[in-house]
């Protein structure tokens, strides 16, 4: 058979729907991004509201009980155990936007990464990322238990990570507290003792660095950093002040997203 009549009969044959990533993963990706996100929501709630990472959803409304079939914003804004028992209210639309943006992340990076352990572990890292975000939106805090523990996680899932080994995470680690840290200490000075930063962004960046490795914390601090000063001049022109608190938590958040993608 002629070279190019061969090549041209491969590429009629049909092809399974694979684009550089997981086969298939823009079917897959987005659902289980949504039962992720109902698990980051339900997180995201309990946490700071009850100081334990998993209890019985409560209606962010009134912190009236639900019912554990309840537990998704999203299946809620479509009908499914929509109204609260208590104060009859409907999901918040963040919560929503939460879970949704959680899909969104999962099925980018199943379009990036091969299936594999490799994307189970970027799919934990964004599903962390996103219950920091969401808490450090929401009362500008980021509990030690997700950014110290995620640090460990972080060195220990490493040699399945993009930072590729334990020394290249610690590394990493290490750069991201360092840089934060310093801006830190710089911002102090120059707002007069008060905190432009909060000492929890440092934490984050580390756990960046930890998750991204070297020179993969470089990208993530970029993006963040990036991030961060788009947010910080959105801020201070509606409040017309420049000794405003700069919500990097979840710039920085965003940047691991991003550096996830490598």
């Amino acid at each position: 058979m002629d070279a190019g009549v061969h090549e041209a009969m491969i590429m009629a044959t049909p092809m399974p729907f694979v684009i550089a990533g997981a086969p298939g993963a823009i079917f897959w990706a987005p659902l289980l991004g949504l039962l992720a996100g109902a698990i980051v929501t339900l997180v995201a709630r309990s946490l700071p509201a009850r100081g334990r990472l998993v209890a019985r959803p409560v209606c962010a409304r009134c912190d009236g009980d639900l019912p554990w079939p309840a537990v998704s914003a999203t299946a809620r804004m479509l009908g499914f155990k929509r109204a609260c028992p208590t104060c009859h209210g409907g999901p918040m639309p963040g919560d929503v936007w939460l879970e949704v943006g959680t899909a969104l992340a999962f099925t980018v990076l199943a379009l990036r990464w091969p299936a594999g352990p490799t994307l189970a572990v970027h799919l934990a890292y964004a599903a962390l990322l996103m219950v920091i975000l969401a808490i450090d939106l929401r009362h500008r805090e980021v509990y030690l238990l997700l950014g110290y523990g995620g640090v460990v996680a972080a060195l220990a899932l490493a040699p399945l990570s993009m930072s590729g080994a334990i020394k290249n995470a610690a590394f990493g680690g290490a750069i991201g507290a360092a840089v934060f840290g310093l801006i830190y200490l710089v911002g102090r000075v120059l707002y007069r003792g008060r905190e432009p930063l909060g000492s929890g962004d440092i934490t984050i960046a580390a756990l960046l660095g930890a998750m991204a490795g070297f020179p993969g914390v470089v990208t993530a601090l970029t993006y963040g950093i990036l991030a961060g000063g788009i947010s910080a001049a959105f801020v201070m022109l509606r409040r017309q002040s420049r000794h405003t608190f700069i919500p990097y938590g979840p710039a920085l958040c965003i940047g691991g997203l991003l550096a996830l993608l490598g």
